[in-house]
């Protein structure tokens, strides 16, 4: 749909790559996983882990192939470089507490109650460091087009409606079904902006777009929170 998107409005051919990815793939980790703790608290981890775990994967994967061929980098689908990027800390975190938690392995009392204090520590970290980048972005480089516009009616109105609307037909649990319905309505990745200048992309367009969808944020999770309630 992002694709469709970015041909119907006439993207550039060098912008198509950053446009797809900020349209389909959310901040699941710096925005994502705080956000979803302080709203659905504990419980809601694993389910955003899990939406995390495909997010990265599409993301380093299509996005990343996507973003490099629509700047004339021939880049394989799946390559070394791609599985190290996919196996993140995060990720690896998260694999090794499910062994854990499989195997029945309980951490020594003051080890676990240091990662206890250490994971309490994500949710004001992380919203330090989104007011940080908000306060070094140029508003002034903002230029509001189609491109933004539908760029950003596609990272919070179509990407979450169409998980709002599949929903129903996966039968899944409450819980796990309002938290995917958040991380889909999360702003656009920081990583885009990164990847792009490694690759001779607008790094700049995909921060411009990277810093709207995080101000967009503010008004579209209170929004969704209220919908899946």
């Amino acid at each position: 749909i992002s694709r469709l998107l970015g041909c119907l409005i006439g993207v550039p051919r060098e912008h198509r790559g950053i446009f797809s990815i900020c349209v389909s793939f959310s901040n699941t980790i710096f925005i994502g996983l705080p956000l979803g703790i302080a709203l659905f608290g504990d419980a809601g981890a694993p389910y955003i882990m899990i939406y995390y775990m495909v997010n990265t994967t599409l993301f380093w994967t299509i996005g990343f192939h996507d973003l490099a061929s629509s700047n004339g980098v021939t880049m394989p689908l799946f390559s070394r470089k791609t599985l190290k990027s996919i196996m993140s800390p995060p990720l690896m975190g998260f694999m090794l507490g499910v062994v854990m938690v499989l195997l029945e392995w309980n951490l020594p009392e003051p080890v676990f109650k240091s990662f206890h204090y250490l994971g309490s520590m994500t949710t004001p970290l992380a919203m330090l460091f989104i007011g940080i980048a908000m306060s070094k972005t140029r508003w002034e480089e903002i230029a509001v087009g189609k491109e933004l516009v539908v760029a950003m009616l596609g990272r919070y109105l179509i990407c979450p409606w169409i998980v709002f609307l599949i929903l129903p037909f996966f039968h899944l649990e409450p819980m796990m079904e309002k938290v995917f319905v958040i991380m889909a309505a999360m702003p656009a990745m920081t990583n885009t902006a990164i990847v792009a200048k490694g690759y001779g992309g607008d790094y700049k367009y995909a921060a411009m777009l990277t810093a709207v969808s995080t101000v967009l944020a503010v008004f579209a999770i209170p929004f969704y929170m209220w919908l899946v309630h």
